[in-house]
């Protein structure tokens, strides 16, 4: 609630009547304790006069300036009250209101190199109370005009308070945010509790909040990517160290019928048919004895684990070559293809829940052992399927609900908070995520996402891959 609005009346004493008349026709601000008004006949006895006067001229918010020719020629009215009145009002600390009593060239007078006749005076028209017809019509002019001011300064008071509350608000929000984010459910709570306290908004929460929340959210999630390629480098260190051990003792397993006093070969064999392969080939240029066998074992296990089965007759060496080539976004563009194809569906949209539960298994084995190979084990929808059960999600075709949705969309880079990054701006290389691809053309996400592809985690389940 707004204080009250304190008014000053100056005056000389020969204008008394009509001040004590004016300060009936403002009783109603009076009373409803919007206002509250001085003059010098508050002065208390034994209290010093000079005083008292310049201390409440001092603080009033609002200075009526009762004119007459007495008033003007008041040395002390002059020099003291008016004044102070015209350094507040040039300061803008005062709205200082000219009432005319009556008649003289108030307008003429200069007070502190401004003229009187600059100020809006009341009543209507600046014309005195002692020529109106019926004074009452005069005093209800003057009361009517300080009534739109008090209006005015009460709301800016509201106002004021109002925004004061606000920045209390932002102050504790940016604390609990630095101390802690993503805000836990009790600091949401007591910043609920806070708001209804202080009788805030939430439109106007949210405004405040937003550039708060945008920025720790940014942070956040760069700590979050920091901490995953760090993460991530390492794993591919300790893959690449295992891998290096592993090769040296694969390689004087597998050639050690081939080397005798000197090793005319150095194995650099990996666990990739492909380079397996071209070891193989290597070796069998410096006439290894055994290695056209293991070269022609090495390409029939090859053609046995690139079986390309298929229930519905669909040809997937296109894909093959995609993922074969690193070709990612081309790849994951067939891939929703040849799922619509699978399922006897030409638009997504169309693709509903019991599609997905029903989808066939060979098709589903052959499109995920394809991405899992290739991408040596980064992508594919076994991948994402262990991820969204790491989420905590069960695999029982439901959805999960908004959090653990959006916690495993945020996990492998399909979502920042609960906002889903746009299809161009997917990751395409084996930089991204594990289980970011495939994103099947950007479908994972919206309504098909949340509300049914979770069906399709159960069919993996289902089809044990």
């Amino acid at each position: 609630m707004a204080e009250p609005v304190s008014i000053f009346f100056s005056y000389c004493r020969k204008d008394e009547l009509l001040m004590q008349e004016l300060k009936r026709h403002l009783g109603f601000l009076q009373r409803k304790r919007w206002i509250e008004s001085w003059d010098d006949s508050q002065i208390k006895p034994g209290e010093e006069w000079d005083s008292a006067i310049k201390a409440n001229l001092a603080n009033a918010q609002i200075i009526l300036l009762l004119i007459s020719v007495d008033f003007i020629e008041s040395d002390y009215c002059y020099a003291v009250e008016l004044a102070e009145a015209i350094d507040r009002h040039q300061a803008g600390s005062a709205l200082v209101i000219p009432v005319i009593l009556r008649a003289c060239l108030w307008g003429e007078v200069e007070v502190g190199g401004m003229e009187l006749g600059t100020l809006q005076a009341l009543p209507k028209d600046a014309k005195p109370i002692v020529s109106w017809p019926s004074k009452d019509d005069a005093f209800t002019s003057i009361a009517t005009g300080v009534n739109q001011e008090i209006k005015r300064l009460r709301q800016e008071q509201e106002q004021a308070k109002y925004a004061g509350r606000l920045r209390e608000y932002e102050q504790e929000f940016a604390s609990r945010v630095a101390a802690a984010y993503p805000l836990s459910q009790a600091a949401l709570h007591e910043l609920s509790n806070l708001q209804q306290q202080l009788k805030l908004k939430s439109e106007d929460v949210a405004r405040i909040e937003q550039p708060i929340i945008e920025t720790a959210e940014a942070t956040y999630q760069q700590a979050l990517a920091e901490a995953e390629r760090q993460r991530q480098a390492e794993a591919v260190e300790l893959k690449r160290k295992q891998a290096e051990t592993q090769r040296r003792q694969n390689t004087e397993k597998i050639f050690e019928d081939f080397f005798q006093q000197e090793q005319e070969y150095e194995y650099l064999g990996q666990d990739s048919d492909d380079q397996e392969i071209t070891d193989f080939e290597q070796a069998q240029q410096y006439d290894h004895p055994q290695a056209e066998q293991r070269l022609a074992e090495a390409k029939q296990k090859q053609e046995a684990e690139d079986d390309l089965r298929s229930e519905k007759g669909i040809d997937y060496s296109r894909l093959r070559d995609l993922l074969k080539a690193g070709q990612w976004k081309e790849a994951d563009q067939e891939t929703a293809d040849q799922m619509l194809k699978a399922m006897g569906k030409d638009k997504w949209w169309n693709v509903e829940a019991q599609d997905l539960l029903s989808f066939p298994c060979a098709d589903l084995l052959t499109i995920d052992g394809l991405w899992v190979k290739f991408s040596q084990g980064r992508f594919g929808l076994s991948v994402q399927k262990e991820i969204y059960v790491q989420c905590g999600a069960k695999l029982d075709g439901k959805y999960p609900g908004n959090e653990i949705w959006y916690k495993f969309c945020g996990s492998i880079g399909w979502s920042v908070g609960v906002s889903y990054i746009s299809y161009p701006a997917g990751t395409f290389n084996t930089s991204a995520q594990p289980g970011h691809l495939p994103l099947m053309g950007g479908v994972v996400w919206g309504y098909l996402g949340g509300r049914k592809f979770p069906a399709l985690f159960s069919r993996i389940e289902t089809c044990r891959v």
